[in-house]
């Protein structure tokens, strides 16, 4: 590896030389050599407390371009299998001394007080631009149109950095440079890229034998796409099937409604039946107490009798009445009892389709043997809140990426189901018919089309969705993604804080003021934790105080279970979610998708 690493060095210091010749105007370009170079000859600068194989991490401030070069060098001469050097991107200086390099460029707004606040007491090394010799430790000057290093060792030793005289003595200073010094520089590097270029000559060989590896994989490759061509006729059937079911179940809904109104009014029939019979009891009892009293005024045997006769009669009209009161109340008790076991009927019918409709929502949900086929290390936590959902999850692989989301249909069960089909199925053209790979634009077709279906109803229809959406490269480990209200998570390996990446805010449905969807893209290294996920988990009411459980607290659990795979990690977040809501009802579909680098 000793060996391996001075090859590059003398490589990247050649080239350095060359560019001074041949792209004098791509500065940048030669201060990322020179950058690199520095990281794999680390060896040679005393860092306290680091062993001389660990990783050197490189962290660029602000300034893509140098972060993209940076990598591209790492890329074209890996050390370790790009574990012995690596860069980051950064956005701010709150992780400064996660780092052992620092590059930073006053020209893009930063101060030499931030840096040093940021980098504290650390020993790190502090490569800078347009700052003064004063203020850095390492800086860079242009001398005859090319790009040369300038250190202040003394400042390097204040920061607890011992520079060795192997390290100075390819920074050159403005006043040490001379033709025949560069000269005999190009001369002995030359002669050792000579050996470097022989040696990789005879390993070029070894490359050939994979070709025939390689067509073999295609003709595979063209089996599969036959065979997934196949699945997308069988679901588009499916999809038809689902359309039509929905539809039914919307009628026998209206139907249920009418029956329940049905009911409705005659249960206040029979109420006011009761009314009217405790009216007519209340005559008989004020019938009672007149008969007390004619009894008592009367002496006569004869108006007594009268009265007798009387009385029986009011008694024999109110027990006709009574009579007929029952049997009233025993035919609507049978009609209303006849009607229940109808509105049961329909019940059973709707919950049957509705059960069918979840076995055909099932199939349009892509397998998760095919999910961990294209994200070896990954989890899907889905769980409806009633028989089908308005959350799905969606995928689908195109050459060597995979496209996948997790969306959120407005509503849930029946209406939330029905806007998910037509969401998804506008996914699906967005990619095979238009044959879009960029988040945003899949994005913007996606809208385009859900509008222009929405649109062919009679009625307003406001509905839509909220999606976070990916493409990533597992060889490459390249991430873009766009979102529609929902974030990216992103938890570096090793890392005890959250990188979130916000989409824009606007719905994939009507909306006042539209704009493109904006596409972000994120260089994931190995052990990088990635999540996407639906609103339902957050929103979700519980624990002590019956209160939402909120974002704050998802990404504090989420860094909590970062040491489990994943897959053990979908059952820590279904544990966590039931304890949680305890006995409260669950608020909202479910959807989280996470996978590791």
């Amino acid at each position: 590896m000793k060996k391996f690493n001075v090859l590059i060095l003398l490589f990247t210091l050649l080239s350095t030389v060359k560019l001074t010749a041949q792209e004098q105007k791509d500065l940048d370009k030669q201060k990322a050599f020179l950058i690199y170079t520095l990281a794999i000859s680390s060896n040679k600068i005393d860092w306290p407390g680091k062993s001389k194989n660990d990783t050197v991490k490189i962290g660029v401030l602000w300034n893509k371009k140098i972060h993209e070069k940076i990598s591209m060098l790492i890329d074209k001469f890996p050390t370790k299998k790009n574990g012995f050097v690596k860069v980051s991107y950064l956005s701010s200086t709150s992780s400064l001394q996660t780092f052992d390099i620092i590059y930073a460029n006053q020209k893009d707004g930063i101060s030499i007080n931030q840096l040093h606040e940021g980098i504290g007491n650390k020993p790190i090394l502090l490569i800078t631009d347009n700052f003064t010799y004063e203020e850095s430790m390492i800086s860079f000057f242009e001398y005859a149109g090319s790009t040369r290093l300038k250190i202040n060792e003394k400042n390097c030793k204040k920061q607890g950095l011992d520079i060795t005289q192997s390290i100075s003595s390819f920074a050159v200073d403005k006043d040490l440079v001379s033709e025949g010094y560069l000269k005999d520089r190009v001369n002995e590097l030359e002669n050792s890229l000579s050996e470097l270029r022989k040696k990789y000559s005879d390993e070029k060989w070894e490359n050939i034998d994979n070709t025939s590896q390689i067509d073999g994989l295609n003709y595979k490759n063209k089996e599969l796409n036959q065979t997934l061509e196949a699945k997308e006729e069988a679901l588009a059937e499916k999809q038809a099937q689902l359309d039509q079911i929905l539809n039914n179940i919307s009628a026998k809904s209206t139907d249920l409604d009418s029956i329940e109104s049905q009911l409705k009014t005659k249960e206040e029939e029979i109420q006011l039946s009761k009314k009217q019979l405790e009216n007519q009891n209340s005559k008989l009892e004020l019938a009672e107490q007149r008969y007390q009293v004619v009894n008592k005024l009367l002496d006569s045997q004869k108006h007594i009798t009268y009265i007798a006769i009387t009385i029986l009669l009011v008694f024999a009209i109110l027990a006709i009445l009574a009579y007929k009161n029952y049997r009233i109340q025993k035919r609507q008790a049978l009609i209303i009892a006849k009607q229940k076991d109808e509105v049961d009927e329909k019940n059973r019918e709707i919950t049957d389709s509705i059960t069918y409709a979840k076995r055909i929502q099932e199939a349009i949900l892509p397998p998760l043997k095919l999910v961990q086929s294209k994200l070896e290390q990954s989890f899907i936590f889905y769980l409806p809140k009633d028989i089908v959902a308005g959350d799905f999850y969606w995928m689908e692989a195109k050459g060597d990426k995979v496209i996948f989301a997790a969306a959120d249909c407005t509503g849930h069960g029946v209406p939330g189901a029905m806007v998910s089909v037509v969401c998804s199925n506008a996914l699906n053209r967005a990619v095979r018919e238009f044959a879009l790979e960029a988040p945003a634009a899949i994005l913007d077709k996606t809208l385009e089309i859900v509008i222009e279906r929405f649109e062919k109803s009679e009625e307003e229809v406001k509905d839509g969705m909220d999606i976070a959406l990916c493409n990533y490269h597992p060889q490459k480990k390249l991430l873009q993604y766009a979102g529609a209200h929902n974030p990216l998570w992103i938890i570096r390996s090793g890392s005890e804080e959250i990188e979130e990446i916000k989409g824009n805010k606007q719905p994939i449905g009507k909306y006042a003021e539209h704009v493109a969807f904006q596409n972000h893209e994120v260089q994931l290294q190995k052990g990088d934790s990635v999540y996407v996920f639906s609103d339902g988990y957050v929103d979700q009411f519980g624990g002590e105080k019956g209160k939402k459980l909120k974002s704050v607290n998802f990404k504090k659990f989420l860094l909590s279970i970062q040491d489990q795979n994943m897959e053990q990690q979908r059952m820590e977040l279904k544990k966590h979610f039931e304890q949680w809501r305890g006995e409260l009802e669950q608020l909202d579909d479910v959807c989280v998708i996470g996978f590791r680098a």
